[in-house]
């Protein structure tokens, strides 16, 4: 891909140029794929699992609606509830040794069986790369598609690509 050539939010929406930079990061780990590939991780969309945590009160109110089906709950699916606390989202950290890893995704296609024992949301890299920071587990790196071709980004590159100049028009 011509390094210079300007992006839509589109071209990046569905993961493929990353997942295809990635792969030719890995079949040519070149300098200037490896540049390549981190100015697509700045400017990429990426799906990142979550648990969300709610308050017992919060809680308690699903349980009680759930109740009130008399052993339907498929008939509140579409239902809206005001929750009374914040739901905390949480993210799904994986673990290697003693070394922690931030799992994100190119699409939740990536995910496989794993995303379904998650929430999910779609995030900018950018906000990725916040998350991990600031996770307390010192994480040391944002691991890209852990399951089927994964590319890690280590911690002492995250400014870098922070600093790289967006190609999004």
């Amino acid at each position: 891909m011509n390094q210079n050539k300007k992006l839509k939010a589109e071209d990046l929406e569905d993961g493929s140029l990353l997942k295809n930079a990635l792969k030719m990061l890995h079949l040519n780990p070149t300098e200037e794929q490896y540049f390549e590939t981190a100015r697509l991780l700045r400017d990429s969309m990426v799906w990142i699992p979550y648990n969300a945590v709610m308050s017992e009160e919060d809680l308690d109110q699903v349980e009680n609606l759930i109740n009130e089906t008399n052993g339907h709950p498929e008939n509140i699916v579409g239902t809206t509830i005001q929750t009374k606390a914040k739901i905390r989202m949480i993210p799904d950290i994986l673990k290697r040794g003693d070394l922690f890893y931030f799992p994100v995704f190119t699409s939740v296609e990536e995910m496989g069986e794993y995303g379904d024992h998650f929430s999910k949301f779609q995030q900018d890299f950018l906000v990725a790369i916040n998350l991990a920071k600031n996770n307390a587990n010192n994480v040391v790196g944002i691991v890209v598609n852990p399951f089927s071709a994964p590319h890690v980004v280590e911690r002492d590159i995250f400014d870098l690509i922070k600093n790289i100049p967006s190609r999004l028009v």
